[in-house]
């Protein structure tokens, strides 16, 4: 389950992207930390969060 301020996007390649934190970063370029990868029968899934400092 998505939780109410992550936000999510698609690369060019289908995978989802799935940012923690991220509502306030949209149009923004920020570095994530990629915590959880998940290939499914409908593609990949990234799970991340923004990096620190």
């Amino acid at each position: 389950m998505l939780r109410a301020h992550a936000t999510w996007m698609y690369l060019d390649d289908g995978t989802m992207v799935v940012v923690e934190s991220g509502r306030d970063q949209i149009g923004r370029t920020v570095l994530v930390t990629v915590t959880k990868v998940l290939q499914t029968a409908a593609g990949r899934m990234i799970f991340a969060r923004l990096a620190a400092g």
